[in-house]
C-alpha cells in the first residue's frame, strides 16, 4: 500500500525540480528530493516522536528516492541517524 504521503512528496520533487530545471537548465531532481526529506522529516517529527506508520510513510514517500535509497524497515530507520530533526534551520527565516 502506497503511503499517504507519497503523492505530496512526489508532487513537490517533480514540480519544483520542473520549475527549477526550466530556469538554470538543470536537473534538480537530487537537491529536491533532499528538499523533501528535510520538511517531511521536520512535519513528522513536530511532536518529538516517530510512528512506524510515519516511519513507513517516510520510507515509501521519501526513502525509496533518496540516492543511494533508504532500505531498511521503520524499526531500524527509528535508531539510525537519518530522521535527525534540526530544530536550527526550522527556527531561522527562510
Amino acid at each position: 500500500m502506497t503511503s499517504p504521503l507519497t503523492p505530496y512528496a512526489d508532487a513537490f520533487v517533480d514540480d519544483v525540480a520542473r520549475s527549477l530545471g526550466e530556469l538554470s537548465g538543470r536537473d534538480h531532481t537530487a537537491e529536491c528530493v533532499i528538499e523533501a526529506r528535510d520538511i517531511a522529516t521536520a512535519l513528522l517529527g513536530a511532536d518529538g516522536r516517530f510512528t512506524t506508520d510515519e516511519l513507513e510513510g517516510w520510507l515509501d514517500a521519501i526513502g525509496r528516492r533518496l540516492e543511494p535509497p533508504v532500505l531498511v524497515g521503520s524499526t531500524q530507520l527509528r535508531s539510525s541517524e537519518l530522521l535527525r530533526v534540526d530544530d536550527g534551520w526550522l527556527g531561522r527565516p527562510s
